[in-house]
Formats: structure tokens, sequence, C-alpha cells
């Protein structure tokens, strides 16, 4: 089986863009807590379905996804590691 991608969907930015047309806030600083835990918990919910997939690459984007705070990065990218068997 060929090797898939996972894409993560960050929609926080400081700004938003004119151009952009991916679903994403400015100023939704209050959010981003709430959309990690419940992001993490689809995470949970979703990977035993994709078990027999191998995944070697993991996109984040949609927003600016470095405006997470780093913990909350680091739990995304580790969770998507271990649940979706990443290298």
């Amino acid at each position: 089986m060929e090797a898939a991608g996972v894409y993560v969907h960050i929609p926080f930015c400081r700004a938003k863009c004119v151009y952009c047309d991916f679903c994403s806030f400015a100023g939704a600083e209050a959010l981003q807590a709430p959309y990690v835990a419940a992001l993490l918990a689809e995470l949970r919910a979703a990977a035993p379905r994709w078990r027999a997939v191998p995944f070697d690459t993991a996109f984040l984007g949609g927003g600016t996804p470095t405006i997470l705070p780093a913990d909350s990065l680091v739990a995304i990218v580790a969770d998507c590691r271990r649940r979706l068997a990443l290298p």
C-alpha cells in the first residue's frame, strides 16, 4: 500500500489575509485550547480506522499553525506520530 499524508487544519491566524480561502480566524485565541482538545479527541477516535494505512507525512496548515502555543503543537505532532505510526 502506498504511503499517505495526514493534514491537520489549524484555523487560527494573527490577521486574516484578504487572499486566503482557508477557514481561518483572527483574534480567536480563546478557542485555541478547546480546538486542540477536540482535535486530539477526533484523532483518538479516527485513528483505529487508519491502522492499515502507512503514513509518512503530516501537514499542519490552514491558518498559521505556529500561532498555537508550543506545547499544543508538540501534543498534536506527538499524537499523530503515536496514533498514525508516523516516522
